[in-house]
């Protein structure tokens, strides 16, 4: 091969990814991930057959499934990014099943207040809102070969 011509078409290796998990009597969870069809890909072929049939409260278990599963391709960045949005789900689907939210079932609030922060590279408008912490945003990363 004299020339390696890049492709037309990219497809974004990132993106949002919706994870639903439904208990018998049709109650569903969502959690959330962002790391794209990969993801998706590793929920529906590997960790839902994980899970599926599991008690829904037995949140720890199914992690603990999903983990176990997961160690001969390793379960660390996409796996354990995809695992999270399960476990969001989980807990979810739990909290609406007992008709409590999900800080409740994770003991309670912690404090009084939250401290919060404005990822973005505009700090003047930033501290125009009212935000005292900031996160500066990385323009380039791995995805964009820097």
């Amino acid at each position: 091969m004299s020339k390696f011509d890049p492709p037309i078409h990219r497809r974004e290796p990132g993106g949002l990814v919706w994870i639903k998990v439904t208990a018998e009597d049709g109650t569903y969870g969502l959690g959330s991930t962002d790391t794209g069809h990969v993801a998706a890909i590793l929920v529906r072929e590997c960790l839902a057959p994980l899970i599926i049939g599991q008690e829904v409260g037995a949140i720890d278990l199914c992690n603990d499934l999903m983990w176990r599963g997961t160690i001969s391709f390793g379960n660390e960045g996409l796996t354990a990014r995809a695992v999270a949005g399960v476990d969001l789900a989980l807990w979810d689907l739990w909290g609406k099943l007992v008709d409590q939210p999900v800080y409740r079932l994770a003991g309670g609030p912690q404090r009084r207040e939250v401290e919060v922060y404005l990822t973005g590279n505009d700090v003047d408008w930033g501290l125009e809102l009212g935000f005292r912490k900031f996160k500066l945003a990385r323009p380039y990363g791995v995805f964009d070969g820097q």
